[in-house]
């Protein structure tokens, strides 16, 4: 009785027939969309068998036109049942069992479609007001049962609506996402082609400055070719100038040896005579015999003193073509300062007094007592420079200065007021 009771409370109807009947959940006749409704009814006359209903093949679903419930469903008509067998079916409680009398069977409907059966069996017959209040509560149970599957099929189309909107908000989201993904993916291709386009330029003018420095190499070796070429050609004038030089060389040391040779040949040819002269002259000049005049003394003198200076010039001569050959001997040896002056004082001091020259010898006094030299050589050049002085001196003085420069050399200097020497003479 406990499905009846749950049934009848949510028709919200009376209780008249607790004691009386149970309910029998049928089928719903055909309804493909509610399903749902009859599990649950069905799961409700399982709780009325529980609740001491034997339905022996009364009670359960059946198909269209099967049994009582599926011919009420099919002509959605009710139908009762007078007088059943006894053993068709048992109503039993707690106190006892007994079998009933009459059945009723009514189709739920809905807008004239069948919501379900009810199956109910009483102990006493079914009353015409029995009948009309079942009728009405069919009605009412079809309104509710209607109510019950548009509510349920509102709450699936609800969760499917939300599972929808849940998915369209996740796929929403996805878009989203993807547009920005998108929208960042463009940045960085735009940003990209930026950078793309700055390189293209970038390499343009590469190209350009590359060009322009190909084209300046290219005239830069065909200048340098044309310098090779020059250059070429001067080496071989140079060559050519070269071998002609050498040739020349050669030519200018044979010379210079001929020359040597003669310079020697006739420097001995003239020292003989020449020395013949000296002798003679000095004899004269000397007066052994007394027979001599003082004129003629001078004029002996003058004699010796040319042949002298002859033999000096010849020596020197000779002195030149040794230096050109290569064969002049240096012989070193100590000579004294002091022996140095007497002998230039000697040798010039009469000359320059005779140009009416102030004629001076200065030693510096922190020279040594002797130098390391040739002596013959070093009076040679000493006698060339004082004697271009007084030659190109005509009045004023000349002057020897011989002292210390740097460390342990000696210099020698010579000061005139002559006419001096030309500066582009100087280095000759």
């Amino acid at each position: 009785m406990h499905g009846q009771l749950q049934l009848v409370e949510r028709a919200g109807v009376g209780t008249g027939f607790e004691r009386e009947g149970v309910v029998v959940v049928g089928h719903l006749a055909g309804s493909e969309k509610d399903e749902a409704v009859v599990g649950e009814l069905r799961g409700r006359g399982e709780a009325a068998a529980r609740a001491g209903v034997d339905a022996e093949g009364g009670g359960g679903a059946g198909e269209l036109g099967e049994g009582l419930v599926g011919q009420a469903a099919l002509e959605r008509k009710s139908i009762v049942v007078t007088k059943a067998p006894e053993d068709y079916i048992t109503i039993g409680s707690g106190l006892g069992e007994a079998a009933p009398v009459n059945l009723a069977v009514l189709p739920v409907l809905f807008e004239d479609q069948v919501m379900a059966v009810i199956e109910l069996a009483s102990f006493t017959p079914f009353s015409d007001t029995h009948l009309t209040f079942l009728e009405q509560l069919s009605e009412t149970l079809g309104v509710v049962l209607n109510t019950i599957v548009a509510t349920m099929r509102t709450e699936e189309l609800l969760q499917q609506s939300q599972g929808l909107t849940m998915e369209l908000q996740s796929q929403s989201e996805e878009l989203q996402s993807q547009r920005d993904e998108l929208e960042r993916t463009n940045r960085e291709l735009e940003e990209q082609a930026r950078s793309l386009k700055a390189s293209e330029e970038l390499l343009q003018q590469q190209q350009e400055e590359l060009q322009q420095t190909n084209e300046e190499l290219e005239e830069k070796a065909a200048l340098l070719a044309e310098q090779n070429a020059r250059v070429e050609q001067k080496n071989a004038e140079v060559e050519a100038a070269r071998l002609e030089l050498e040739e020349k060389a050669e030519q200018l040391a044979l010379s210079s040896k001929y020359k040597s040779e003669f310079l020697a040949n006739m420097s001995h040819e003239l020292r003989t005579p020449l020395n013949s002269l000296l002798i003679l002259s000095r004899q004269l000049a000397e007066n052994t015999d007394g027979n001599l005049s003082d004129k003629q003394i001078r004029y002996a003198e003058t004699i010796r003193q040319a042949g002298t200076d002859l033999m000096t010039l010849i020596n020197e001569i000779l002195d030149l073509a040794k230096i050109e050959s290569g064969t002049m001997a240096v012989e070193v040896g100590q000579v004294r300062f002091a022996n140095l002056r007497d002998y230039v004082d000697q040798t010039f001091r009469q000359v320059a007094e005779e140009k009416g020259l102030s004629f001076g010898v200065e030693l510096d006094e922190n020279l040594p007592g002797t130098i390391d030299t040739d002596d013959m050589r070093l009076r040679q050049v000493l006698r060339n420079l004082l004697s271009n002085a007084i030659k190109f001196t005509e009045k004023g003085r000349v002057k020897l200065r011989i002292g210390k420069a740097q460390g342990d050399v000696i210099a020698f200097s010579v000061a005139d007021t002559g006419i001096g020497i030309p500066a582009d003479k100087q280095r000759l």
